[in-house]
């Protein structure tokens, strides 16, 4: 007869991944939020030029790179070069969202 697995062994794989789920998360939502501000300030843009849809291209570029930091901070849980790595990483992307959009003030639609 064959033996069942003892169920703590068979949980360790899954339990040692949480860190990478709660990284993944939350990355999720910073990016959401990224994507919803930037989506509610283009509402109201009534045209835009070359150098609004460069800065643009900029600020995504910030936001697509978060998901590397994200994995470091999964991987090195604990570790105060990760949360540096992704708290510099979100603080740079947030950065350029809000002074990325300076150009855009002249093509707001006016209410």
């Amino acid at each position: 007869m064959r033996k069942l697995p003892d169920l703590a062994v068979a949980r360790r794989p899954e339990q040692r991944l949480w860190p990478h789920y709660l990284a993944c998360l939350l990355s999720f939502l910073v990016i959401a939020r990224f994507w919803v501000t930037h989506h509610v300030v283009f509402r109201l843009i009534l045209r835009s030029d070359a150098t609004l849809v460069w800065l643009n291209l900029l600020m995504f570029m910030f936001v697509a790179f978060l998901p590397f930091p994200t994995g470091v901070l999964g991987q090195h849980r604990g570790s105060p070069a990760a949360g540096f790595l992704y708290a510099a990483s979100v603080c740079l992307a947030g950065r350029h969202a809000c002074t990325g959009t300076r150009p855009a003030r002249t093509l707001l639609v006016s209410r």
